[in-house]
């Protein structure tokens, strides 16, 4: 169950990211995964409503590339989203 690591960290770091740059949805998710991972896009679209539900719904477009990345390594390639005008500059 290492993956299970894996959606924590990606899930921390997306909420991070959100916050960040003041992003209150994700529409658009694009990650990088080992080949032998089992993150997928179902199994990540569960995990992140269960972790960041307020800044995911079942309309966020992810795309999980198996390829190359070391293992226990995921790589967040695009994030895109609404922004909270309110909160911006």
């Amino acid at each position: 169950m290492h993956d299970t690591f894996l959606f924590k960290k990606i899930a921390d770091h997306l909420f991070e990211v959100c916050k960040e740059n003041k992003i209150i949805k994700i529409t658009h998710l694009e990650v990088s995964v080992h080949k032998n991972s089992h993150v997928n896009k179902k199994s990540l679209l569960k995990h992140l409503l269960d972790e960041i539900p307020e800044l995911i719904d079942y309309d966020t477009v992810i795309i999980v590339h198996n390829g190359q990345t070391e293992e226990l390594t995921a790589i967040i390639n695009t994030v895109e989203g609404v922004h909270d005008e309110t909160l911006c500059d």
